[in-house]
C-alpha cells in the first residue's frame, strides 16, 4: 500500500511541476484514497492549493499533514499561506514552530525577517536577517539587514554591513545607494554624494537614487544642482509627486513663488489631498498675502497626516502675528 501511495504522490508531483494542476489534484486524490493519512501527499495538496491561491484550502491541507507529522516544512508552508491571508500572528507562530524543529532553516528565517520588516518591527527583523546572514551570507541579505538597521538608526552597524556587501561586487548600485543614505543621515555629505553618483552611474534612470542626490544637493546648499536632479526625475516620471512636491518646497525656500505655485498646483491636480502639497500651498498663499491659507490649514489640521501638526502650528502663528486668511 505504501509503495502505491508513493508512486501516485510522485506522479502528482511531476504533474504539479509541469503546471498541470488539475491532473495533479486528481492523482493526489487517488493517493489519499489509498492512504488518507499520508502526510507527504496531504502537504502536497496544500502546496497545490497555495499555488492556486486558494489559501484557506491550503491551510486545511497543511493542518491535516501536521496532524500526521509535525515536519518543519509543513509549518513553513502553513506560514506562507497565513501570510497570504494577512494572518500575521499565525504566520509568525508557524515560522517559529518550523525553526524550533529546524533552527538552520534559512527560508523560515528569511520569511520571518520579511514579515517583521513588513509590519514595522525592525528590531526583530534585524535579529532574523542576522540569522540569515549567519547561515547564508549573500549580498541581497546583507542589504536587507542594512535596511532594517537604518530603520532603527543603527547607522554605523548598517554602514559596516554595507561595506561587507560591497566586497562581493554584486548589486553594487544598490549598495552604493544605501551607503549614500547612511552617510546622509550621518551628515557625511561628501561621501553621500559620491556614493549616490556611483549608484546613478550604473542606473541613471533610477529616480529613487536621483531623489536622494537632489536632497543631498539641497542640504549642502547647491540649489541649482538639486533642481537639476528633480527636473531629470520629472522628465522620466512626470507624475512623480514626491519629487515634484520637493521641488516646489525648494522653490518656495528661495521665494520663487510662481515656480513653486506651478509645481504645487500640478501635484494637487493629480492628488487633491496630498498633505505636503496642501501644507505648502497654504504656506505659499500666506507668504504672498493671498486668501485661502487658513481654510486649507484648518482642513489639514483635522486630518491624520504628517503635516497636521505643522498646520496647527501655522494656524496659531497666523492668528498671533497675522497673515492671509
Amino acid at each position: 500500500m505504501e509503495d502505491k501511495v508513493i508512486e501516485l504522490n510522485n506522479k502528482g508531483v511531476k504533474l504539479f511541476m509541469d503546471g498541470k494542476f488539475s491532473e495533479a489534484e486528481t492523482i493526489y486524490e487517488q493517493a489519499l484514497e489509498v492512504n488518507a493519512d499520508h502526510a507527504t501527499t496531504l502537504n502536497n495538496m496544500g502546496m497545490l492549493k497555495l499555488k492556486q491561491k486558494d489559501f484557506l484550502s491550503a491551510i486545511f491541507w497543511f493542518d491535516k499533514a501536521l496532524a500526521e507529522n509535525k515536519k518543519p516544512i509543513y509549518f513553513l508552508n502553513k506560514g506562507h499561506a497565513c501570510i497570504s491571508l494577512n494572518r500575521t500572528l499565525e504566520a509568525v507562530e508557524n515560522y517559529k514552530k518550523c525553526l524550533d524543529l529546524d533552527p538552520w532553516n534559512v527560508t523560515a528565517w528569511i520569511s520571518l525577517a520579511r514579515l517583521y520588516a513588513a509590519v514595522g518591527n525592525f528590531q526583530l527583523a534585524v535579529h532574523s536577517w542576522e540569522k540569515v546572514v549567519q547561515f547564508n551570507e549573500r549580498v541581497e541579505y546583507l542589504i536587507e539587514l542594512a535596511k532594517s538597521l537604518i530603520k532603527i538608526e543603527e547607522l554605523s552597524q548598517a554602514q559596516t554591513v554595507l561595506l561587507r556587501a560591497s566586497k562581493y561586487n554584486e548589486k553594487s548600485h544598490e549598495v552604493s545607494y544605501f551607503l549614500a543614505l547612511v552617510a546622509f543621515h550621518q551628515k557625511n555629505f561628501g561621501f553621500a554624494e559620491r556614493e549616490a553618483k556611483l549608484g546613478l552611474a550604473e542606473e541613471p534612470d533610477n529616480t529613487i537614487y536621483r531623489q536622494l542626490l537632489a536632497v543631498i544637493y539641497l542640504t549642502i546648499g547647491n540649489f541649482s544642482k538639486a533642481v537639476g536632479e528633480w527636473k531629470k526625475i520629472l522628465k522620466l516620471e512626470p507624475a512623480n509627486n514626491i519629487a515634484r512636491a520637493d521641488l516646489a518646497v525648494a522653490y518656495l525656500g528661495k521665494r520663487y513663488f510662481k515656480e513653486a505655485g506651478e509645481q504645487l498646483d500640478f501635484v494637487l491636480e493629480l492628488e487633491p489631498e496630498h498633505p505636503k502639497a496642501l501644507y505648502y500651498k497654504a504656506v505659499l498663499l500666506n507668504e504672498t498675502n493671498n486668501p485661502g491659507a487658513m481654510e486649507i490649514l484648518e482642513k489639514l489640521a483635522e486630518k491624520d497626516s504628517p503635516f497636521s501638526l505643522n498646520a496647527k502650528e501655522l494656524i496659531q502663528k497666523i492668528k498671533k502675528y497675522g497673515g492671509s486668511k
